[in-house]
């Protein structure tokens, strides 16, 4: 089980309860205008009960993982692991955030906190993500993690019936120790 703690947020497993604030960002076509159109009530809430069941951790097994806002005890976003290839050790990660809570910082703040501890408890060797070319908000957010640019794939069709392409990103564990080992450098010399 995933429970992640950061200044402003707590990260967990989704919970039935989490059904009334799953339905304002998975049925903003805003929100999912890159990611797979949004959903009926009866979708949402299938999606919450499909995924609030104990995670497996089997090869292409989805976990969803909400993510609540301390101060108001509310989901405002969920992020997606899944096992790609559970031999090599090598996850994609998604996310999506409630319209109303994106520009604050939080995307980034759950995120790298989802990468450290997928690194550092789960000993992933690879973490992958993927987005549609015209949804910079995902990929400046990747970039900013210090996650790199693989590939860029024709996607046949997107959600809105677009052909466009898909950007693959990743980062490995030796990425993501060199990027600390220089946070602490820069943080040492500051003081």
């Amino acid at each position: 089980m995933i429970l992640i703690n950061t200044e402003r947020l707590l990260i967990r497993q989704l919970e039935e309860e989490d059904f009334q604030d799953s339905i304002e960002h998975r049925i903003d076509p805003k929100v999912c205008k890159y990611i797979s159109g949004p959903m009926t009530l009866k979708e949402v809430f299938q999606f919450v009960m499909k995924h609030s069941k104990a995670w497996e951790a089997k090869e292409n097994e989805r976990l969803a993982l909400a993510v609540i806002l301390l101060n108001e005890n509310k989901l405002i976003g969920e992020l997606m692991v899944k096992y790609n290839n559970k031999i090599n050790k090598i996850v994609e990660i998604g996310f999506r955030f409630n319209q109303k809570y994106q520009g604050m910082g939080f995307a980034f703040e759950a995120t790298q906190a989802l990468i450290d501890y997928l690194f550092i408890q789960l000993k992933i060797n690879k973490i992958i993500a993927i987005c549609d070319k015209r949804n910079k908000a995902s990929y400046i957010l990747m970039e900013k993690l210090g996650m790199i640019q693989s590939t860029k794939k024709i996607k046949e069709l997107a959600a809105d019936d677009v052909i466009t392409y898909q950007l693959e990103y990743f980062m490995s564990k030796i990425i993501w120790k060199d990027m600390f080992k220089k946070i602490r450098q820069t943080t040492n010399q500051e003081k």
